[in-house]
């Protein structure tokens, strides 16, 4: 059995679930499926590979109402069989997500993630979000990570934080929750502008209170933003 975390600030309606874990391994690469869980279940059966340091990672679905749907791009995570507890459940946690993508996207091209100490892993990189990011994992560069574990290296130095972007959009008003569980709620500053700052090569959204969705992302060639409600939206190059 899986178990879901709490939900994120963001979810201001109900939310559903999309399950990405692996199936089976051939020649200890794993290969991942991909299901849906409905909104309002605290936990899910689910059938997992046997192996070791396998990620299983849950994508929220914040449903807005009419027809409108919005899939967050933070995952909450869990290793199995690691985090197994005693009744032999998987307890998903927002804390394991960043960690969760980075292991499964090495594991997709070698078995070095089999030796891997996830739990020490997991401690150098929230100390290191604590460190410098307010405790935001998701602002741990996951970049220099895999470039050392692409040759079945991993020094607690390739442990950085990520580049940022500040973004000043303009919105309708009121208080917007990120899909990002690490970040605060951002109120909007006089003159109607939301200030938001994320991490490169992530795009996140920020919900409004009346279902206003703003998308910001930037990587090393362009920025950009839009605003669901206005139809507005700006971009550029770097």
């Amino acid at each position: 059995m899986l178990r879901f975390p709490e939900l994120p600030a963001a979810a201001r309606a109900s939310v559903s679930w999309i399950l990405v874990y692996p199936e089976s391994v051939s020649a200890d690469i794993p290969f991942f499926n991909e299901i849906s869980a409905p909104a309002g279940c605290d936990e899910t059966a689910l059938s997992l590979a046997r192996g070791i340091n396998l990620p299983v990672l849950a994508y929220p679905v914040f449903d807005l109402g009419r027809g409108r749907k919005v899939r967050g791009g933070f995952p909450a995570a869990s290793f199995f069989p690691l985090d197994l507890d005693d009744t032999r459940r998987l307890q998903l946690s927002w804390e394991s997500g960043a960690a969760a993508e980075i292991i499964r996207c090495c594991s997709l091209s070698s078995p070095l993630y089999r030796g891997f100490d996830i739990s020490r892993f997991r401690e150098v990189l929230a100390a290191k979000a604590v460190e410098e990011a307010g405790g935001d994992l998701w602002m741990i560069d996951p970049e220099p990570i895999l470039c050392r574990l692409g040759y079945g290296i991993f020094r607690e130095s390739a442990v950085r934080t990520a580049e940022v972007m500040e973004f000043q959009v303009p919105v309708l008003g009121g208080g917007y929750a990120s899909d990002n569980p690490f970040l605060p709620e951002a109120e909007v500053q006089p003159g109607g502008v939301l200030q938001v700052s994320v991490p490169i090569n992530k795009k996140t959204a920020f919900i409004g209170e009346g279902g206003e969705i703003i998308s910001v992302y930037f990587n090393n060639s362009l920025w950009c933003w839009s605003n669901s409600a206005t139809g507005a939206g700006e971009s550029g190059r770097r």
